[in-house]
């Protein structure tokens, strides 16, 4: 592998970890359901209804009773490790890196602040 290709596999994952950061961010909650199946449902149909390069490169498998992304796993794993995203058993403490959150939120465009907004409202209806 390449140096150049390994640059740019990195900087896939921090823009792949500061987007579902910045999302997680704009739902407002401080606390949050920790269930996968809830989020690869909720990433899966961000990626049908919001244009977002960096949903479309998330790849879901259908052939199961609930979509599953391998990629987006790994991300949540990343963001879980690096406590970014504290977690308990069955909830995810947003409350407790709202400062890194809105660092993640602060790097997009204002178009894709928008975009962001719209996923969050997504994320938003599978948390009710």
């Amino acid at each position: 592998m390449s140096l150049e290709s390994l640059k740019q596999e990195v900087d896939y994952y921090q823009s792949l970890d500061n987007l579902i950061i910045a999302i997680l961010f704009m739902t407002q909650k401080d606390l949050i359901k920790k269930d996968p199946a809830l989020f690869h449902k909720a990433f899966q149909e961000m990626k049908q209804e919001v244009p977002m390069s960096l949903l479309n490169e998330l790849i879901f498998d259908v052939s199961t009773p609930t979509p599953w992304s391998e990629e987006l796993d790994q991300a949540l794993f990343r963001l879980e490790a690096s406590r970014l995203l504290p977690y308990t058993n069955e909830e995810y403490l947003m409350n407790e890196t709202r400062l890194q959150q809105f660092n993640a939120y602060l790097r997009f465009s204002e178009a894709e602040k928008a975009k962001i907004s719209e996923c969050s409202k997504i994320l938003g209806k599978y948390l009710s």
